[in-house]
């Protein structure tokens, strides 16, 4: 267990029985650290503080300007007050007061409002969704034994043994491991896979549990940017589809996507191939609830209707719950995706009302 977190046990109880129950499901790859923390709840019994009323700063990023008027109303109006209040009830003569800044979306402006946490006694930062931005800010964050908490970022390259940053979302992988079993879920048993190489083994977990199940990945087509040929592309792309027809039937070859919005120029081009505008398209990581496929393409999307897995929103009564008051606030509810990356925020503070 880090020097950081032995350190921080007292105000980091809560996130540890948070994290172990939300984590389980989330996260396993980290179950090492779930369990160090476990084990650090179990040395000390937290009791309520009988010393004088203090106030205790919590941080919190938002990785864009947009995503900061998206989550200020929702920490302003549900995570202070409800930390606050749990901190009441429980006979905790503590005030924790949430401060937000935005980092303008880039990874310097992340470092930057890392240290000026710092500076400002700040110990737990909730935020730094972007990979980018956690890994810009995690030697500054573990130089200074500050614990970083991130609702989003989930790059398989920062999982770093003994760190103090704990992350509430899947890695990677598990994006393109479920796609693989999604495609031999519909019966499709060979694919031509579209992607940019990350060097993150993406596309590797993608095809060894797709092999495993019986897939055939026929191409791995790699965009390179600095020698971007769509009409080539799309041409390369249907002769391999058309070549698995021949063995796997219509319905047996699909494309995968495996990107974000670099992806939109061929979904504009399929209409095009007549081979490709039949077969099954699928999606997968970024590419989940992104509204640009339909603003920029809505036809050609509609008509492909790509599948894209995308993680299933909490059935639990306190989700439920939650998302009834934001609406009884008027607060606008989060879509999905963003509501994911909200809830886990809500979850996160709780790390933070038991000292």
């Amino acid at each position: 267990m880090s020097d950081s977190l032995r350190r921080h046990t007292p105000l980091i109880a809560i996130i540890g029985w948070l994290i172990v129950g939300l984590l389980a499901v989330q996260v396993l790859h980290q179950a090492g650290q779930i369990q160090q923390l476990t084990d650090a709840l179990h040395e000390k019994e937290i009791e309520p503080s009988n010393t004088l009323n203090r106030t205790i700063l919590i941080g919190v990023t938002a990785a864009t300007s947009d995503d900061y008027y998206k989550i200020r109303p929702f920490v302003e109006d549900f995570i202070e007050p409800d930390t606050n209040q749990y901190s009441a009830d429980h006979g905790y003569n503590t005030t924790f007061e949430f401060v937000l800044t935005s980092n303008n979306g880039d990874s310097a402006s992340a470092n930057l409002n890392t240290q000026m946490f710092h500076h400002m006694g700040v110990t737990v930062i909730i935020g730094h969704p972007w990979n980018s931005q956690s890994c810009a800010s995690l030697s500054y964050a573990e130089a200074h034994d500050m614990i970083l908490i991130s609702p989003a970022a989930s790059a398989v390259s920062q999982s770093i043994p003994g760190d103090s940053y704990l992350r509430l979302a899947c890695n990677d992988t598990v994006h393109f491991m479920v796609a693989a079993k999604a495609l031999l879920s519909y019966g499709v048993n060979a694919c031509v896979a579209v992607g940019i190489d990350f060097g993150y083994g993406l596309y590797e977990a993608f095809e060894e549990e797709y092999e495993r199940g019986g897939g055939v990945v026929l191409d791995w087509v790699k965009l390179d940017f600095d020698d971007y040929d769509l009409d080539s592309l799309m041409g390369k792309i249907e002769a391999e589809v058309l070549e698995g027809v021949e063995t796997y039937g219509d319905e047996g070859v699909a494309v995968l996507l495996m990107g974000f919005t670099e992806m939109i120029p061929l979904v504009e081009r399929a209409d095009e191939h007549p081979v490709l505008y039949t077969a099954p398209w699928f999606g997968c990581w970024g590419m989940g609830l992104n509204a640009k496929f339909i603003e920029e393409a809505p036809e050609e999307s509609a008509h492909l209707k790509i599948f894209t897995t995308v993680p299933a929103p909490p059935q639990e009564r306190g989700v439920h719950s939650l998302q009834h008051a934001i609406r009884e606030a008027g607060v606008s509810p989060p879509r999905l995706r963003d509501g994911l990356h909200l809830r886990r925020r809500y979850d996160s503070r709780q790390g933070n009302s038991r000292v």
